[in-house]
C-alpha cells in the first residue's frame, strides 16, 4: 500500500461534468426503495384535492394488500439468502478441520481464527450471487418456498387488478417494473440472444402508442418486455411521471437484448415526465440538451428547476459547473457557488458523490474549504454507507494511518473490505495486502492469494498481482 493512501482525484475537473446515472444497468425496483430511485422509481405521493372515487378506493386498496404481499415475499428471500450464507460458511468451516486434522493445535487455533475471517469475507462477497440463485429456484416444495411464491403469486394478481382493472397509476408502473424482471430472467435462462440473423425480432415502439384503448388479457401474447414498455407508458398516460421516466430511460438503453436503443422516443417520454415536473426527467433533459450542445440555456434551467426541487445530482453538477466555470453557459468559476452548491448536494440530500467530492476538499483543504480531517472522515463514512466504494477505501486509509482517529488496523482492513465488495479494485488489494501481513485481520497467504487471483486478475491490475506474489514468495 502506498504511504499516500488511496485518496481518489476528484471527478470532474477539466471537463463538463455528464450525467451518468442512466447506465446499461437491468436493475429492476420492487419495493421503490431509495437506492434504486433513479433506475426505475414509484410514485409515492397520492392527490389528496378531490375525494377518491369508489374505483379509485378500491384501486389503492388492491395496491396496498399487492405491496404488502411483496413485502412478505422479499422477507423469505432475505431468508433463504441468510440461511445459504450460513451454511456456505459451515460448510469452508468443515473444510477446515479435514485439512488441519494432524496439524499442531497451537497452529490450529491460529489458523481457524484466519479461517473464519475468510470465510466471512467470502459469504458477505458471494451474497449478491446467492439471491440471485434463490429468486431461480421453483423447484423447491419446502414450506419456506411454498409459502414464498403464494405471497410473490398474491401480490402480482391483486396489482394486476389494481393497475388493469383500476387504472392504478403506481400499480402499472410496478407492473411494468415485475414484467421487465421477467424479461430480464428469461433472458438470463435462455442465454445470448443472436438479433443479427433476424433483426425483425427486435421490439420496436411509436410513441405515444396508448390512447386509453389496449386492453390486456390473463391470456396475453406480449412478450414480458413489451408488456413493461406498455404498462410503463399507461403509468405515464394515467398521470404518473415515474411511467414516462421509467419508459424513457428503458428506451434509452436498450436495457434488454430484444429492445435496441431508441433515443428519439426515449426523449419524447422523458419530456413527458418534465411536463409531469418530474426532477429526475428534467435533470436528464437538462444534462442532455447541455452534453449536446442544443439549447444549451434552456438544458441549464432545467438542471436548475431540479435543483430547486431537491435532485441531488443537479445539485453536485452545478457545483461541478461552478467549480470549472463554463464559457458557453456563462458561468464564471466562483468556489463560493461551488461550496454553496455541494453543500447542499451532500449535507442536505446525502449524494455520495457530492459527500466524496466534499470530504477530499476538506482533507487538502482546498477549494474555499479549510482543513479538516475530522469531518473529512465523517463524510467518508457517511457517502461509504450510501454505497461509494473510494469513500470507504479513503476512509479506511484514514484509520490505517491513523489520520484523525488513533490507528486502527481492524477498523482500516473492514472498510477496505467494504470498498472491496462495493467494486474498488484499490479496496482489494488492500484487504489483499491486509491477510498477507496479518494487519488488521488474521494472517491468510491462502486468502490473499485467492483474492490476488479472482479479483485483480485484470490486466490494469498486473502490478498489484505482481507484487502481493512477490511478497508471499518473500
Amino acid at each position: 500500500k502506498s504511504e499516500d493512501a488511496v485518496f481518489q482525484a476528484k471527478t470532474g475537473r477539466g471537463n463538463r461534468p455528464q450525467h451518468s446515472f442512466l447506465s446499461s444497468s437491468s436493475n429492476v425496483l420492487l419495493k421503490g426503495s431509495d437506492q434504486n430511485k433513479k433506475l426505475y422509481k414509484i410514485d409515492d405521493k397520492r392527490a389528496v384535492e378531490n375525494p377518491l372515487t369508489l374505483a379509485q378506493q378500491e384501486g389503492d386498496r388492491c395496491y396496498q394488500e399487492a405491496m404488502e404481499a411483496f413485502a412478505k415475499h422479499e422477507q423469505h428471500l432475505e431468508d433463504i439468502e441468510q440461511q445459504k450464507s450460513q451454511q456456505q460458511y459451515e460448510a469452508m468451516q468443515k473444510a477446515f478441520e479435514r485439512r488441519n486434522d494432524n496439524k499442531d493445535e497451537e497452529v490450529q487455533v491460529y489458523q481457524h481464527k484466519a479461517s473464519r475471517a475468510a470465510g466471512i469475507a467470502v459469504v458477505k462477497a458471494i451474497s449478491k450471487q446467492t439471491r440471485k440463485e434463490a429468486s431461480r429456484v421453483t423447484s423447491d416444495k419446502s414450506p419456506s418456498n411454498t409459502e414464498k411464491d403464494f405471497w410473490l403469486q398474491k401480490g402480482r394478481k391483486l396489482l394486476r387488478r389494481a393497475a388493469l382493472d383500476f387504472k392504478h397509476k403506481d400499480a402499472l408502473v410496478r407492473l411494468g417494473n415485475l414484467s421487465l424482471e421477467e424479461a430480464n430472467r428469461q433472458t438470463y435462462e435462455e442465454a445470448d440472444i443472436d438479433l443479427s440473423a433476424s433483426p425483425s425480432s427486435a421490439v420496436k415502439i411509436s410513441l405515444p402508442s396508448y390512447q386509453g384503448n389496449i386492453i390486456i388479457a390473463e391470456d396475453k401474447t406480449m412478450s414480458p418486455i413489451e408488456e413493461a414498455l406498455l404498462f410503463f407508458e399507461m403509468g405515464g398516460y394515467y398521470g404518473s411521471p415515474a411511467g414516462w421516466y421509467n419508459l424513457g430511460h428503458l428506451l434509452w438503453n436498450g436495457n434488454h437484448p430484444t429492445l435496441n436503443p431508441d433515443k428519439t422516443n426515449a426523449m419524447y417520454a422523458m419530456h413527458k415526465a418534465t411536463e409531469l415536473g418530474d426532477a429526475d426527467a428534467m435533470f436528464f433533459v437538462g444534462v442532455h440538451k447541455i452534453s449536446e450542445g442544443l439549447q444549451m440555456q434552456n438544458g441549464l434551467n432545467l438542471v436548475e428547476q431540479s435543483a430547486l426541487k431537491g435532485h441531488s445530482g443537479a445539485l453536485y453538477y452545478l457545483a461541478l459547473l461552478h467549480l470549472q466555470g463554463d464559457n458557453e453557459l456563462g458561468i464564471s468559476a466562483d468556489v463560493d457557488k461551488f461550496q454553496n452548491f455541494l453543500d447542499r448536494a451532500a449535507l442536505e440530500q446525502e449524494n455520495p458523490d457530492a459527500l466524496f467530492l466534499r470530504s477530499n476538499c476538506l482533507y487538502f483543504g482546498e477549494d474555499n474549504y479549510e482543513q479538516n480531517f475530522r469531518e473529512a472522515l465523517e463524510g467518508y463514512l457517511k457517502a461509504a454507507e450510501l454505497g461509494h466504494a473510494d469513500a470507504a477505501v479513503n476512509a479506511g486509509a484514514m484509520y490505517y494511518h491513523g489520520v484523525c482517529e488513533a490507528r486502527d488496523l481492524r477498523r482500516a482492513f473492514e472498510l477496505y473490505q467494504v470498498g472491496a465488495e462495493l467494486g474498488s479494485k484499490e479496496g482489494w488489494k488492500n484487504v489483499a495486502w491486509c491477510y498477507l501481513f496479518g494487519e488488521g485481520v488474521p494472517k491468510c497467504e491462502n486468502t490473499a492469494n485467492y483474492i490476488t487471483r479472482t479479483m485483480l486478475q485484470d490486466g490494469d491490475d498486473s502490478e498489484n498481482m505482481a507484487a502481493i506474489e512477490n511478497a508471499v514468495q518473500n
